[in-house]
C-alpha cells in the first residue's frame, strides 16, 4: 500500500536529523544491536508502538524541534539515522597519564556519530576495567571529522582513559 504525504513531512525528518536528541536515540538504538525489523514495518515507516515511545523519550530527552511535526517525524528520522546512515571508522589513540589499563595504541570503531562513539568506547572500557558501562561517563569533545580532537572516560574512582581520536 502507498503512502500519500507532503514533501514537508521528508524535510522534517531530514532536519530532525541533525537534532542532538535524535542523534543520542539513534545511537543508542544502534548500540542496542536489536533488528530493525522490531521498531519498522516493511516500508521502513515507524511501528505504532515505537511512535509514542520515541514521541515520549525525545520530549523527556529535552527534545525541541521548533515547529511543527508529525507523530512519525521522530521515530523515522530515528530510525533512518541509527539504520541507513553508513558509519565512519574513528580511529581512537588512548592516552593521558592516570590510566591503570594497558590499553591498544589505537582502536579503529565504527559508529554513525560521536554518540554512538561514547557507547562503543564505554563498552570497550568496561572490558578492560570490570568497572560497569552505567558507571563510566564518556566525554567526547569535538566531531573528529576534520581533525584530531580529545576525549576522556571517568568512572567512579576518577580517570579510566584520556585519548584522541578521529575520523578517518
Amino acid at each position: 500500500m502507498g503512502v500519500i504525504q507532503s514533501n514537508d513531512y521528508a524535510d522534517r525528518e531530514r532536519a530532525l536529523a541533525s537534532d542532538p536528541v535524535v542523534q543520542r536515540m539513534a545511537a543508542d538504538l544502534r548500540y542496542s544491536g536489536a533488528p530493525r525489523e522490531d521498531y519498522a514495518h516493511e516500508d521502513g515507516t515507524a511501528r505504532h508502538e515505537f511512535m509514542g515511545a520515541a514521541n515520549d523519550a525525545y520530549r523527556s530527552m529535552g527534545g525541541d524541534y521548533e515547529g511543527p511535526l508529525h507523530l512519525g517525524a521522530v521515530p523515522n528520522a530515528v530510525l533512518k539515522l541509527a539504520f541507513d546512515s553508513t558509519p565512519a571508522t574513528y580511529s581512537v589513540y588512548p592516552g593521558g597519564s592516570g590510566s591503570p589499563v594497558p590499553y591498544s595504541p589505537e582502536y579503529d570503531i565504527e559508529a554513525i556519530n560521536t554518540q554512538e562513539l561514547g557507547l562503543r568506547i564505554r563498552a570497550l572500557i568496561a572490558d578492560a576495567t570490570q568497572v560497569r558501562e552505567q558507571d563510566i561517563r564518556v566525554e567526547i569533545m569535538g566531531s573528529g571529522a576534520d581533525h584530531m580532537c580529545a576525549g576522556r572516560a571517568d568512572g567512579p574512582q576518577g580517570e579510566l582513559m584520556a585519548f584522541q581520536f578521529q575520523q578517518r
